[in-house]
């Protein structure tokens, strides 16, 4: 059995949103997703918010989102609490059902 091995992706562009802007919707927020080698093209996968990091601005990131999603298509829904400003630097992680058996990856 071949070894899971860790999918990729990149982000195609930065997000501004202003203040209590209310819910965004970005379609093709996210290119190039690899799911690992050419027996892997059939797993299924899926993004989660891994992290927030405050650059600017005295809110921590860890309660900055009401909502927040990133589609398997690539599109990124969210809403910032009305109250928050500065900048922040999100971490999301990508996850294939491809298990993590004999020292695999699947994040």
């Amino acid at each position: 059995r071949t070894r899971n091995s860790p999918p990729t992706f990149r982000f195609t562009r930065n997000v501004n949103a202003d203040q209590a802007g209310g819910v965004y919707v970005v379609p093709g927020m996210v290119a190039d997703v690899v799911l690992g080698g050419e027996e892997e093209t059939n797993q299924d996968f899926t993004f989660s918010l891994a992290g927030v990091e405050t650059l600017q601005g005295i809110w921590t990131g860890a309660d900055l989102f009401t909502q927040f999603s990133l589609s398997r298509a690539g599109t990124l829904t969210f809403e910032t609490v009305a109250t928050h400003n500065g900048r922040f630097r999100i971490t999301v992680a990508i996850q294939d059902d491809g298990g993590t058996e004999d020292g695999s990856e699947d994040s």
